[in-house]
């Protein structure tokens, strides 16, 4: 495993992970660390436009109808071992929640502060799980539900 330093505003503190064997490849570039996604990127002008590539396509090119996922879900480790294709499906129900619910994965409090309800998003819908009295129950229900719908993180 090599190391790559990444520039830009969060940059100048954070590296990419790459294979030994990937290294001299991709050593030869600036990368820059994507704030939005967590992920290192670089540029380069087509047609006197500005087009970026992540560092993860670099490593394991795009191929019609899968995403490329990061199995530990750091952007930043583009090791052969870590990056897998997906469908667009596996990559979205694999996903990191930005802001954690102290209650749990699609646990949500009621509007009565009286108990609480469960739903999942499944194919940019609303799933509703049940409502319940106990938190243990609500988040057993949310795992079922994942389950049921095929997340790949239960």
């Amino acid at each position: 495993m090599k190391k790559i330093g990444l520039v830009g505003q969060r940059g100048t503190d954070l590296f990419a992970l790459v294979d030994v064997e990937d290294f001299e490849k991709l050593s030869q570039f600036r990368w820059y660390y994507n704030s939005k996604g967590g992920y290192a990127q670089r540029w380069f002008m087509l047609d006197g436009k500005v087009k970026w590539v992540k560092m993860h396509h670099e490593v394991l090119p795009r191929r019609e109808g899968f995403d490329v996922d990061h199995r530990d879900r750091n952007g930043l480790n583009n090791q052969r071992s870590n990056l897998r294709y997906v469908s667009h499906r596996e990559n979205l129900t694999n996903n990191v929640q930005k802001r954690p619910s102290p209650l749990g994965r699609n646990v949500y409090l009621q509007a009565n502060n009286k108990g609480y309800f469960v739903r999942c998003k499944y194919f940019g819908k609303w799933v509703y799980g049940g409502s319940f009295q106990d938190l243990g129950d609500a988040q057993r229900a949310a795992r079922e539900l994942r389950e049921r719908l095929g997340y790949l993180r239960v």
